[in-house]
C-alpha cells in the first residue's frame, strides 16, 4: 500500500494565502486559477482526514499509527481506518492471533453518538517462527473500521483505547489512544478502499459445496470441534481457523489436513472462566488461510 502525500505546514500556508488572493488596484490582473483553488482545497482536506494516534508502552517505538477519518456512506455509517506502520521485520496480529500472539482489543465507550463498531480485517498471512505460528501482518496494516452512529443527523466523536501486540523476536503490547471529531462528511480514501478489497473471499465463490461440523465433549467442560469443508484447494499451506463470534470462549487450533477436495480442521473450544459453553452451528465462522489469501464461511451442518 502507498501513502497519500502529506503537504507540510509551509506549503499549506502558501496555498491558503493563494486562496485569499483577488484582483484589485494594488495587484491588477491578478487571478487565482480554479485548478490552484482545487489543489489547495484537496491538500487541506488530505491533512484534515488524518488524525495522529498516540502510541504508548514498551513496543511504541516499533509502531507509527494514525486514524484515517474516511467518509460517510449513503446509509449514514462512516468508513474509517486505523493505519499502522511497523518497524522493519515487525508484525502485528489478525483478529485470531495464532499460538502465542495478542489479539487487538478496543474500548470505544468514551465515544459520542456512536452505536457500534465493526472491523473489516484484510486477509492475513501465517508466520511460523521457532515452531509456533502467528497470524497477522508484517510492516503495515490498514484496518477499516465501520462506525454506526446513534443519530445519523448528529456528528460523532470517536474516542478509542486500543491494545495490540507487535512481534519480531519477542512479542510485546502497545497501547494506542485516539480521539477524532467526525463532524465532516469526508471523502473516499484509496487506502481504505484497497484494504476493503483485500477481505477474505466468500468460500462459496471459491467452490465450497458443503460445510459440516462435528462436536464432542472434551476435558474441562470443553468441546472438540471437527470441521469438514467440501472445497477445492485454495492454495498451499491451508489452515482452517474456527471462530465463535460474540463469545468469550477460547478456541485453540489443532491442525488441518486435506484429502482431495475434502479439507478438515480441528479445534478445542474451552468455556470462559465464568459462564457456560453453548455452540450454535449456524454461528460458527470458518476461515481457510493459505499462501494465496483467505476464504470465509459462516455456518455449518451437523457432521455424520
Amino acid at each position: 500500500m502507498t501513502r497519500e502525500p502529506n503537504p507540510g505546514p509551509a506549503r499549506l500556508r502558501a496555498l491558503a494565502r493563494a486562496l485569499r488572493l483577488s484582483p484589485g488596484p494594488s495587484s491588477p490582473g491578478l487571478t487565482v486559477r480554479p485548478a490552484l483553488r482545487a489543489l489547495a482545497a484537496a491538500a487541506i482536506m488530505a491533512v484534515a482526514s488524518i488524525v495522529p494516534v498516540d502510541a504508548q508502552g514498551r513496543g511504541a517505538e516499533q509502531v507509527s499509527a494514525e486514524f484515517r477519518t474516511g467518509w460517510v456512506r449513503d446509509d449514514g455509517r462512516r468508513m474509517a481506518a486505523l493505519h499502522l506502520r511497523l518497524a522493519p521485520g515487525w508484525m502485528t496480529y489478525w483478529r485470531v492471533p495464532g499460538e502465542g500472539g495478542l489479539a487487538l482489543r478496543m474500548d470505544w465507550s468514551g465515544s459520542e453518538n456512536l452505536a457500534g463498531v465493526d472491523k473489516h480485517w484484510p486477509s492475513p498471512r501465517v508466520f511460523v517462527q521457532n515452531g509456533y505460528y502467528n497470524i497477522g501482518y508484517r510492516d503495515e496494516l490498514v484496518l477499516p473500521i465501520e462506525l454506526t452512529p446513534v443519530d445519523p443527523a448528529r456528528p460523532m466523536v470517536f474516542v478509542a483505547a486500543i491494545t495490540l501486540g507487535v512481534c519480531r523476536d519477542v512479542c510485546i503490547p502497545v497501547d494506542l489512544r485516539l480521539r477524532a471529531d467526525l463532524s465532516a462528511p469526508g471523502r473516499p480514501d484509496a487506502l481504505i478502499e484497497a484494504a476493503l478489497s483485500q477481505a477474505p473471499r466468500p468460500a462459496l465463490d471459491a467452490g465450497l459445496r458443503a460445510a459440516r461440523c462435528g462436536l464432542e465433549p472434551a476435558e474441562r467442560n470443553g468441546m472438540r470441534l471437527r470441521a469438514e469443508l467440501d472445497l477445492p484447494e485454495t492454495g498451499a499451506n491451508e489452515r482452517v481457523i474456527v471462530e465463535l463470534p460474540g463469545q468469550e470462549a477460547r478456541v485453540r487450533d489443532l491442525g488441518s489436513l486435506r484429502n482431495g477436495d475434502l479439507l478438515r480442521g480441528e479445534a478445542l473450544i474451552t468455556p470462559p472462566r465464568r459462564g457456560t459453553l453453548s455452540v450454535n452451528r449456524s454461528d460458527i465462522r470458518l476461515t481457510v488461510l493459505s499462501d494465496a489469501g483467505a476464504v470465509q464461511h459462516t455456518g455449518c451442518t451437523a457432521a455424520p
